[in-house]
């Protein structure tokens, strides 16, 4: 070509030559992820490492540029000058005319090109920057909610001690409710093999002084038997009046005999750990010396009459139970079992056996008197469920009893 034929074209063959060599496309900015898929500094470090390496092709191209801006200025500064092989000099200019031009227009065509990578490396370069910023954002954002949630755990933490506290505080002064894993553990034992009622059976022998297969009251038996069966359970005997006792051994008499004999004992001394179960647990709000006595339709009868002529009265017991019970929202719910617990409270506050409903009936009668359908029922409705309740007892007085 003409170009090959001037020392000017081989110099700026050279040039270009050396900007082709030079100008080599990486490929763009990655979307920064860690291994695990978890965002942490790692993908941070990652992402600034990527937007540094395109800053630094960035300057890779400005200096391609100089290149080749140097590489133009001295092909036009180059002096003419004769060839060997006689060529005239006007000869030689018009190839440098058109050898510079060649030059110009390539060099156009690479600074164009230059020009959009620069361009778009410098948009990756922002975008890269915001990225990074963003995702120190969401760290940061990540880890004060980690930190809130252990803030919350150790709150909750805290509150569980201190509830335990409060309980080993509690059963600590009352002997009543530290002897309910006893109760519990000796009726979950009643039939076993080497269960409580043995224990019974052997403690009704060795009351049973005379030997005629019965206890009875007068002579002392009776006494003698619940102290001992008590003991042998490691169970105190609770503090309960000789009335309230003699109540109890006369309802489990069944022939009017005036004493017991093995079984009419065995049925006897479980129910009395019933009662003291009861009272044990946190549920039962009644004083020791008021055991429970299963109901009867009489009792109830009675019960729903004084209501009838003091229903300001009853309203006073619905409040103190109702207070016993609710968390602090006036409020009664199902879900945490305050229906039940206040049920088994109002029966307990006037000594009856609660009524042992299935928690289908239950939810039956509380859903009932939810009115405003809220699934919780305030003290006014609590009032109408509680009387609703010693009705349903009066009605079938058996749910009562064991």
């Amino acid at each position: 070509s003409d170009e090959g034929r001037s020392p000017c074209g081989a110099q700026r063959r050279r040039s270009f030559t050396a900007f082709s060599a030079m100008s080599g496309r990486d490929g763009d900015i990655a979307e920064p992820r860690s291994r695990s898929g978890i965002l942490d500094e790692s993908v941070i470090s990652a992402a600034s490492t990527q937007v540094a390496r395109q800053r630094t092709r960035l300057d890779g191209l400005r200096a391609k540029v100089r290149t080749l801006r140097a590489a133009a200025e001295l092909a036009a500064s180059a002096p003419p000058a004769r060839t060997d092989d006689g060529s005239s000099i006007v000869e030689v200019m018009s190839d440098r005319g058109r050898i510079n031009s060649i030059a110009n227009e390539r060099v156009r065509h690479e600074l164009t090109k230059v020009a959009k990578e620069e361009q778009r490396l410098l948009t990756m370069c922002r975008q890269g920057e915001i990225a990074v910023i963003k995702l120190r954002d969401v760290l940061e954002s990540r880890k004060a909610q980690v930190a809130e949630l252990r803030r919350k755990v150790a709150e909750a933490r805290e509150e569980l001690r201190g509830a335990q506290m409060a309980e080993d505080e509690r059963l600590s002064s009352n002997p009543i409710a530290s002897q309910a894993p006893l109760l519990r553990q000796a009726l979950a034992n009643w039939d076993s093999a080497q269960g409580t009622k043995r224990v019974c059976s052997e403690s009704f022998a060795h009351a049973d002084q005379n030997h005629d297969g019965k206890l009875e009251w007068n002579n002392g038996e009776i006494r003698k038997f619940v102290r001992t069966f008590f003991s042998e359970c490691a169970i105190k005997v609770p503090h309960w009046s000789d009335v309230s006792w003699y109540n109890i051994y006369r309802h489990f008499d069944a022939n009017s005999s005036m004493s017991l004999d093995l079984e009419e004992a065995c049925r006897f001394v479980k129910f009395c750990f019933e009662v003291a179960l009861r009272l044990a647990d946190p549920i039962g709000t009644l004083k020791e010396h008021s055991p429970i006595l299963p109901t009867t339709t009489s009792t109830l009868s009675s019960l729903l009459q004084g209501w009838d002529k003091d229903p300001e009265a009853f309203r006073k017991v619905c409040y103190a139970c109702f207070g016993q019970v609710e968390n602090g929202d006036g409020r009664l719910h199902w879900n945490n079992s305050d229906i039940r617990r206040y049920v088994c409270s109002l029966f307990e506050y006037y000594h009856i056996l609660p009524p042992q409903w299935p928690d289908t009936h239950l939810y039956d009668m509380y859903r009932r008197v939810d009115l405003d359908k809220d699934h919780a029922i305030n003290f006014d409705e609590a009032v109408y469920f509680a009387r609703m309740c010693f009705e349903d007892v009066r009605g079938d007085p058996s749910l009562s009893s064991h």
